[in-house]
């Protein structure tokens, strides 16, 4: 049992409320809430009126807004989803150009076809999008949204910049990488050629002059590729200082490589100077002009 007046839960067979006083009388005992609690639990018409400043129902209230719950209109976060589509796939272009232009060679066919395909897609469906995101702006505000178009314009490039940007120093390090390992397999090749040839000759004067002139293309390509390998060895230690052991010892055996090669070419010159003397003065030529550099 509650007070009539104030509320309060009477114990049973109390004959006053004990904080109000108020007397308890029979009727009071078969009510079931206060009065002040029914009041609440069941709101009147008027007391909504009250409250709302209208007779509305409940249950009718918010129904009402500026555009209809069926409206067509894109939602912003529709359209922004797809901007960040067409930056992700943009840069996935971006990103393949720039790495095969600087590799150079085109490498990235395929994805970046499936790539094309579907950017087509989503740029025709962001249009449609905007078009319909901005009528339903313009017809409730009246106001056109260009800071979100311009920003998501901003976004993109700047996201394809940067695709392009990475893309281009990935793929100039790939090509270095890849320009320094075919230039390690040639030198191995063309090395193996001209010591092949040297180790193959007959030991007479006449032999070997045949033999440097044969050996005389090779040498020289085998002296450019010694000298490349040298400054992209440069170029590699920079890079990754934490095989500058490894890349040292490299380097000191191209050096070594490079003072051959020229060696070598001395060689060659002088072989062609005494194929052009007389037979019988070339034995004496090579032991004084040929066999110093042998020994060097």
């Amino acid at each position: 049992m509650f007070c009539g007046r104030c509320g309060t839960p009477i114990p049973a067979n109390a004959s006053f409320c004990p904080r109000c006083g108020n007397a308890v009388v029979v009727a009071q005992r078969s009510v079931p809430l206060p009065a002040i609690l029914t009041t609440i639990a069941t709101p009147t018409t008027a007391a909504i009126q009250d409250i709302t400043g209208s007779a509305t129902a409940p249950s009718q209230r918010g129904l009402t807004s500026t555009a209809p719950l069926d409206s067509p209109s894109p939602t912003y976060a529709v359209f922004a989803l797809q901007i960040l589509s067409i930056a992700l796939l943009g840069s996935i272009q971006v990103f393949d150009i720039a790495d095969d232009a600087a590799r150079g060679h085109w490498t990235s066919t395929l994805s970046s076809a499936v790539a094309a395909t579907i950017l087509l897609f989503l740029v025709q469906r962001a249009i449609t999008s905007w078009a319909k995101f901005r009528k339903a702006v313009c017809e409730n505000t009246g106001a056109y949204p260009r800071k979100i178009l311009s920003r998501g314009i901003v976004f993109a490039l700047l996201f394809m910049s940067t695709a392009g940007i990475v893309g281009n120093a990935i793929g100039r390090s790939g090509q270095e990488t890849a320009q320094m390992t075919s230039d390690f397999h040639e030198m191995s090749i063309v090395g193996d050629r001209i010591s092949h040839a040297r180790n193959a000759v007959e030991r007479t004067v006449p032999a070997h002059i045949e033999m440097y002139k044969a050996i005389e293309t090779d040498v020289q390509e085998f002296d450019n590729v010694l000298r490349r390998l040298r400054t992209e060895l440069d170029v590699y230690d920079g890079k990754f200082p934490s095989q500058h052991d490894g890349t040292t010892k490299s380097i000191h055996s191209i050096e070594v490589g490079i003072r051959r090669s020229s060696l070598i070419k001395k060689q060659i010159e002088v072989a062609r100077e005494i194929e052009a003397l007389d037979p019988a003065t070339q034995w004496d030529a090579w032991q004084q002009k040929m066999q110093p550099l042998l020994a060097e």
